[in-house]
């Protein structure tokens, strides 16, 4: 009889986390997990991967360039991106990518950027677009900066960052970030050099 209820309560134990893990009692959501459950899913693996660098044409480097919520950076004496991107040689596009944790805790950072130069001399301009994706954790923030070189270098370093807040049963609401960092250069190459 003990062996009986020993197996009983197993059994319902078992299926406790599978219940707080399903996919939100049929409604097709995902909910939070309690705390044990929910860590290791927010510190779940780590994933990395970037576009090859793609030449653009200069038409659709000045579209990145002044696009809405894009923010570009232009080498000393050009006034405009159009300016900065007539004087270039060439221009390239790469998106690099960085996503951490599992499902549904896991969080994507995209940075997506456009860079125009005149080729293995310096960089004419640049513009960076940070975008998220994400399925229980809300995006809090998602920029950008120069890490190290820039406009009129042979090189630039950006680093995209974003910061998430992800519930967890019980406890005030998780908050952690990610970053990646790209390096381009005047000769259309591009690296992810680092990332948290």
């Amino acid at each position: 009889m003990v062996r009986k209820v020993l197996i009983a309560l197993l059994l319902t134990l078992a299926l406790v986390p599978a219940a707080y893990a399903g996919n939100g009692n049929g409604n097709g959501k995902a909910k939070p997990l309690p705390a044990d459950q929910a860590l290791p899913l927010i510190n779940g693996p780590v994933t990395v991967s970037q576009s090859a660098p793609t030449p653009v044409s200069k038409d659709d480097a000045i579209a990145a360039m002044t696009t809405s919520g894009a923010s570009t950076s232009l080498a000393a004496g050009y006034t405009s991106p159009a300016a900065a991107v007539a004087a270039a040689t060439g221009c390239a596009a790469v998106v690099s990518h960085v996503g951490w944790g599992t499902w549904p805790y896991q969080r994507d950072l995209y940075e997506n950027t456009y860079w125009c130069a005149v080729y293995g001399d310096h960089i004419t301009g640049y513009s960076t677009t940070v975008t998220t994706d994400q399925t229980l954790c809300s995006r809090s923030d998602a920029d950008h900066f120069t890490y190290s070189g820039g406009v009129g270098y042979s090189w630039v370093t950006v680093q995209a960052n974003g910061t998430w807040s992800c519930p967890i049963i019980g406890v005030i609401p998780y908050s952690i970030g990610g970053w990646v960092r790209t390096a381009y250069n005047a000769w259309g190459s591009a690296a992810i050099v680092d990332h948290s």
